[in-house]
């Protein structure tokens, strides 16, 4: 049997972080509870949950050996129920819960899966997902960028 595409065994290092995030230790929120490998909109039934998914690959350069060196953008979105009237509050604690999960490696790689020498796990950007009208769910949503060497033939397995 071959090895998973290293492409999902990064995403799923990533995903195996989140369940931290129980609302215990330095965690405000519980949205590690539940996480989901997809990018639809979990629907109120699903919260507190986070989503993890994988947004576009581009290619930064070639090595010298052949392959490239390319980034792939990572999307992580936690999303509690709104019980409070400061949903700002609530959604910087979605957060920084996510941050904390996500960044709590002293060397970026992700458990050696990426080269520190290429950047390793890097913060992109983020933001908090306001409910709309009638709504009673709050989110914040973090992406990442991760790259890797891609041979040609990928995925990767190595």
């Amino acid at each position: 049997m071959s090895a998973k595409p290293k492409l999902l065994r990064i995403l799923d290092a990533i995903a195996a972080r989140l369940p931290a995030i129980d609302g215990t230790g330095n965690y405000q929120t519980c949205v590690g509870n539940s996480v989901r490998r997809t990018r639809v909109q979990p629907s109120e039934s699903h919260i507190p949950c986070c989503l993890v998914y994988l947004d576009a690959r581009e290619s930064d350069k070639r090595s010298a050996s052949g392959k490239a060196i390319v980034t792939a953008t990572v999307v992580v979105e936690g999303y509690v129920a709104r019980t409070s009237a400061d949903e700002e509050a609530t959604a910087m604690d979605v957060l920084s819960d996510i941050q904390r999960a996500m960044e709590d490696d002293t060397d970026f790689s992700l458990g050696g899966l990426l080269a520190v020498s290429n950047g390793g796990l890097t913060w992109q950007r983020d933001e908090i997902l306001y409910p709309d009208s009638g709504e009673s769910v709050i989110g914040a949503r973090v992406e990442y960028l991760i790259p890797h060497l891609r041979k040609p033939g990928d995925p990767e397995t190595a």
